[in-house]
């Protein structure tokens, strides 16, 4: 993994991982090709070594453990890729130009602020754009658990320096930015694969 992620620094009892804290709109699937009312949604993304078995290739994906959104239609549309969505009608956002804020009660306080001083960025940093271009894993919730994979396009612009502060409290613990932690802004478009097993997508 140190090979795939370079620009990023190994920590004794640290696992680096992404947060992407989404404004979505004019989403739809490619069967009914309805778009999904506008949401938030916030997502959390741990690049991992996954191995089926004890003889298998080790593939570098991204994972998935749960995602908040405002939204009953996207949760419901998410569980069908087996995504652990979850449905936070408690959500506050409040934004302006250049800022933007996420309030979730006893789970989420973050806000971030946009360096519009700065020119556009040229492309995402290495760990952004890796991450996101690993293949994505996620376990459904029980009593169906199951394994999925697919694979996500990104297709970033107006990509920018951010400053943020957030905290994340999750399964008894919280989790906070450090003082150098990373931040970007980007508008984005993105496609999805079909959700698939470990068979259908590594063959």
């Amino acid at each position: 993994m140190a090979e795939i992620y370079p620009d990023t620094e190994q920590v004794k009892g640290q696992h680096p991982f992404m947060m992407s804290f989404c404004h979505g709109a004019n989403i739809s699937d490619t069967l009914t090709h309805h778009p999904v009312p506008q949401q938030e949604e916030l997502m959390f993304v741990f690049p991992v070594i996954y191995r089926h078995d004890q003889n298998d290739t080790e593939h570098l994906c991204s994972y998935i453990p749960v995602l908040y959104l405002n939204s009953t239609m996207g949760v419901v549309g998410g569980l069908f890729y087996g995504l652990r969505k979850e449905y936070k009608p408690s959500m506050v956002t409040v934004a302006t130009t250049t800022t933007k804020s996420w309030l979730i009660p006893d789970t989420i306080n973050a806000s971030f602020a946009i360096d519009v001083q700065q020119p556009p960025l040229k492309q995402l940093s290495n760990f952004f754009a890796q991450t996101f271009e690993n293949p994505f894993v996620s376990i459904s919730y029980p009593p169906f658990e199951k394994t999925v994979f697919y694979q996500a396009k990104v297709y970033a612009n107006d990509i920018r320096n951010a400053t943020g502060k957030w905290q994340w409290m999750y399964k008894n613990a919280t989790i906070s930015n450090a003082n150098d932690s990373p931040n970007v802004f980007a508008k984005y478009w993105f496609t999805m694969s079909w959700p698939m097993n470990y068979e259908e997508f590594f063959g």
